[in-house]
């Protein structure tokens, strides 16, 4: 044999007793649990069963009562004391009329999707996981990652009751689930879990190869002169200018609808001159109170203006009749609108926050404790 086909033998030997070695192992795949039970609960009519039903549903908006869906799985096809490293609720979207937030909760006692009802619902534990419904869910699969309540369940340190998917106690949110006896689509719920396979046996060691002869060495480059000492940069905030004013009560006599606006707040600022390829920006921060109308449906624009022109402009739209909306999600009952401008020339720069009435509402009444107008007003100047 001749040295060069040496190395080949070996190699074909490792590929043979690496096949082998995989032939012999049982893979481990990941397992589909489906639900041996599923129904909702109505908590307005307590003594109403669902079980039945192709239809499960979790909400706390529209007519029809408050709707808390129960869900029992079964573990019975899984394997005997194989750990798992993954477990994921799936359940198929088929209805989104209020996207919004709902959350997992672990069921603490049994119950039967024949006979449950509001009126004898076990109760339920701490939420495990949630999940935020959007309107493009609608027609989809939804995954929610529950793998410690999975884990529990598998070891003993929880029992198994099921799962409840119940609407936050802070937002609206109104969705259709399908449930297993949905037999047109078969998109019933599940649960995907991913077992934890053994650790193989360790491969034989390959032939090592012949050490390769070093390369020659370069010569070592002359050192350049040394540059001239740059003088210091400006710091980068130049100034920060801010305008506060905290509106009264009812926001002032109620706007035309549509067309009217809520009085707004205005800052200028100086822009100092700086050297070229240095430039000049403004960070506009403008907040405000919630924008509330009750029994009325809303349509409001927030805008910042520059000089006059709008550089940032946001719609926003209440999306039921209870007529509340802000422009962005926020901690706190107030709405905010940001944005960073363009270079600016050195001089004054005026800039002002509006919020305006558009076409689209009902009606529109200032409430007695909630002030609609603008609170604040901030620019910050900044060296870029």
């Amino acid at each position: 044999m001749t040295k060069v086909e040496q190395p080949r033998a070996a190699i074909a030997s490792l590929i043979l007793a690496v096949g082998v070695l995989a032939l012999c192992q049982e893979p481990i795949r990941g397992d589909t649990l489906h639900v041996k039970g599923d129904t909702n609960i109505n908590l307005a009519t307590p003594t109403q069963v669902n079980g039945a039903t192709t239809s499960l549903f979790v909400r706390n908006s529209g007519g029809g009562g408050e709707r808390h869906t129960f869900l029992q799985i079964d573990l019975s096809t899984l394997p005997t004391g194989v750990p798992v490293s993954q477990g994921s609720l799936r359940v198929y979207v088929s209805a989104v009329a209020d996207p919004g937030p709902i959350e997992i909760h672990p069921v603490l006692g049994p119950w039967d999707e024949a006979s449950l009802s509001a009126a004898n619902a076990p109760p339920i534990g701490p939420s495990v996981g949630s999940a935020i419904v959007s309107i493009a869910d609608q027609g989809d699969f939804l995954t929610v990652d529950i793998t410690p309540l999975v884990q529990g369940w598998l070891d003993g340190s929880i029992s198994n009751f099921g799962i409840a998917l119940v609407p936050s106690a802070t937002d609206p949110v109104r969705i259709t689930l399908d449930s297993k006896e949905t037999t047109l689509t078969s998109n019933g719920p599940e649960v995907e879990v991913t077992p934890v396979g053994p650790e193989g046996p360790t491969g034989p060691s390959g032939p090592q190869g012949p050490q390769g002869e070093p390369g020659l060495q370069g010569p070592a480059g002359a050192t350049g002169p040394q540059g001239p000492q740059g003088e210091p940069g400006p710091a980068a905030t130049v100034a920060m200018f801010t305008a506060v004013q905290t509106a009264a009560a009812g926001g002032g006599p109620p706007p035309q609808n549509p067309g009217g606006s809520i009085p707004g707040l205005n800052v200028t600022v100086d822009v100092p001159a700086v050297a070229p390829p240095a430039t000049i920006h403004a960070y506009v921060m403008a907040d405000g109170d919630w924008v509330q109308s009750p029994g009325t449906l809303l349509h409001v624009e927030f805008r910042i203006l520059q000089d006059g022109a709008p550089v940032r402009v946001l719609q926003a739209r209440s999306s039921s009749s209870q007529g509340r909306l802000r422009s962005q999600s926020n901690a706190g009952n107030i709405w905010s609108l940001h944005c960073l401008s363009g270079p600016l020339a050195p001089g004054p720069h005026n800039f002002e926050v509006q919020v305006n009435f558009l076409a689209g509402n009902s009606g529109f009444v200032i409430g007695g404790t909630v002030n609609e107008r603008p609170s604040r007003l901030t620019v910050l100047l900044m060296r870029q």
